[in-house]
């Protein structure tokens, strides 16, 4: 089922170059010989060459021809199927002339239409501002299933933009933001965070052209020996002519080493091909250890079905000793991690297990400090924190032991898998329940398989605070409105907030969104406001509401490095809560609060004409 085109040696450099290329990026974008089709249904082998990039709550795959980019968005928490149209949002930025800042009429924005889920497109005017909508040749599909990233049923996107549009062709980088959301269960994803006003951070995309070798690691699977220290095992079910690893030193230096390729999942089987490379590992500032992206170049290895193969690194020769890992999700683009091997070439250890490779590590510890704005949560209050974890492969509840100490804010998990993980931490420190102001939270996604054993036991979890509003609601009182209940205001409506500590600067967003009762459901029109500002106030100058829609306002704190520190939340009677604020706008003389003036005004009034006056 697979054939070895030729054997051979290839260049140390030829492996440098390409490290030096792919670390600059995010993630590859593989050439696709067979476009996918946008129909909202993932088909077979559809994706499976794709590259893939990990990120919070959802995952995205990408691939490309000559003439457009094709993108699988996987939201994976999103397990709800929300009415069409326009109730789920997508959106998606493009840093077109690359240069890493916000260029006015040139960078582009894609966001739906009104009412639709036709992709429209519009300009930058700066951070956060746009042009209105227009029509592009972007075409989208939204679909509810399984993929190959996520068995269990969620959303997933479809996209596919024109690389002319983009002023990208192939073998360029493409710099992008994503926004991605849903009313139901509500969330709202900005990944990078704040992409739409500091293009410093988007992620950068590699277009890799036909004749560019492809990342096997792309299909890297979990098996691992700890016992024998000599090699990494890997099943994969696509042809590759490179393979991924992470080196990690214990100094930095020059290295040399052989990495032999078999077909197994052993040492017994015969050397399939074998590459000698040569490695300058740099140091890296602060106490990390050294690393870097190895990419190791072998002939062409057809592969027709899924296979177990092994590495196997001998003659190793530098200064110090040497770990090597598979490429994690993220900075690395692959999207698991094997156990890590050691090999001391120092003082190199023996073979202690027999051939072939032992189980894979299934759980493992986390430990670090739970801080707000760098600052330990032992220096905020003396609480001690709740811990709730879910395991987001399985949805259910984590059965670990936690322990916190109260005087340096360290904190201890137990017993994790080594796969995804839902974190929820909250330290209720004010009012009768969690989610009024003052309180600190923090719900993280995390895969401790992808940290190396330093990072899980220096895992720093950022708490939030939820933030004060005081105008045009106060966000201490508990909302008695009922659902489908909305109070209402006049414009000009000012909004006002506490500060928050270490903040520095703060925003607000307003969407327009159908009523539940509308013909065509609950759900998100438009944005109408979105702004940051320095300031503790904004007076948002906002149309009459439109029968059977209404406002929903977001309000967040940053830090100067655009780290969120806190949001706002509202909590309703009987425990219910959301991350929202949600009014209408009326006119003046709309007494019985339905944003109208009319004879049902009138009549209203004339019940109450003189009442409680006398006689």
């Amino acid at each position: 089922m697979l054939n070895q085109k030729s054997m051979g040696y290839f260049c140390g450099i030829f492996v440098l170059f390409l490290a030096q290329i792919t670390a600059a990026v995010d993630m590859l974008s593989h050439y696709a010989a067979v476009p996918p089709v946008l129909d909202g249904v993932v088909s077979p082998g559809e994706w499976d060459y794709a590259g893939r990039l990990a990120g919070p709550d959802c995952i995205l795959l990408t691939q490309h021809d000559d003439a457009k980019l094709y993108l699988l968005i996987d939201a994976i928490s999103d397990t709800f199927l929300n009415p069409l149209p326009a109730s789920d949002y997508f959106a998606m930025t493009f840093d077109c002339d690359r240069d890493l800042l916000i260029t006015p009429n040139v960078d582009v924005n894609y966001a739906f239409l009104p009412d639709s889920y036709t992709l429209g497109r519009q300009y930058y005017l700066g951070p956060g501002a746009y042009t209105g909508l227009s029509g592009s040749t972007a075409s989208l599909a939204r679909g509810f299933g399984s993929t190959p990233a996520e068995a269990d049923a969620h959303t997933f996107w479809e996209v596919t933009f024109d690389l002319a549009e983009l002023n990208t062709a192939a073998n360029k980088i493409i710099r992008a933001g994503i926004m991605i959301g849903s009313p139901q269960p509500y969330f709202s994803i900005r990944w990078p965070s704040g992409y739409n006003t500091d293009f410093s951070s988007l992620h950068e995309i590699l277009l890799v052209t036909p004749d560019e070798p492809a990342l096997a690691c792309d299909q890297v699977g979990t098996g691992g020996d700890r016992a024998d220290l000599r090699g990494i095992r890997f099943q994969i079910d696509r042809s590759f002519n490179q393979l991924a690893v992470r080196m990690i030193g214990k100094v930095a230096g020059e290295y040399h080493f052989t990495v032999e390729l078999r077909q197994s999942a052993g040492f017994t089987d015969s050397v399939l091909a074998e590459s000698e490379v040569e490695v300058s590992l740099p140091a890296i500032a602060g106490n990390s250890p050294p690393y870097t992206q190895v990419l190791i170049p072998f002939p062409l290895i057809e592969v027709l079905a899924s296979q177990p193969f092994t590495l196997k690194f001998t003659d190793i020769t530098g200064p110090d000793f040497l770990y090597f890992e598979t490429a994690g999700s993220g900075y690395y683009p692959c999207p698991d991690v094997v156990a890590t091997q050691e090999n001391n070439v120092a003082n190199p250890t023996p073979r202690s297990s027999t051939t072939g490779f032992a189980a894979s590590l299934a759980y493992c510890n986390l430990a670090g400090v739970l801080q707000y704005a760098g600052i330990p949560m032992s220096s905020i209050t003396s609480v001690s924190p709740a811990f709730w974890l879910r395991d987001q492969i399985t949805m259910e509840t984590l059965n670990t032991t936690t322990a916190y100490d109260n005087t340096t804010g360290a904190y201890w998990i137990g017993n994790v898998p080594v796969t995804e993980i839902m974190i929820d931490v909250f330290f209720h420190v004010m009012g009768t329940t969690k989610t009024l102001p003052g309180n600190y939270r923090q719900q993280e996604h995390v895969v401790p398989g992808d940290l190396t054993p330093a990072e899980r036991s220096n895992h720093t979890i950022p708490m939030q605070i939820v933030m004060h509003m005081t105008d045009p609601w106060d966000n201490e009182r508990i909302d008695s409105h009922g659902i489908g209940e909305y109070p209402t205001h006049r414009a000009p409506l000012p909004f006002a907030w506490d500060a928050m500590p270490q903040a520095s600067k703060y925003q607000i967003q307003i969407d327009i969104y159908r009523d539940g009762d509308h013909p065509l459901g609950y759900g998100r029109k438009n944005t109408v406001v979105d702004t940051e500002t320095a300031d503790l106030s904004y007076v948002a100058d906002l149309p009459l509401s439109q029968p059977l829609e209404h406002y929903q306002t977001y309000l967040r704190a940053y830090d100067s490095s655009d780290n969120v520190l806190g949001y706002l939340m509202v909590t309703s009677s009987g425990g219910a809560y959301g991350w929202d604020y949600r009014f209408k706008i009326c006119p003046l003389g709309d007494l019985n609060t339905d944003c109208c003036v009319d004879l049902l005004d009138l009549a209203l009034l004339a019940d109450n004409w003189l009442a409680g006056t006398g006689s």
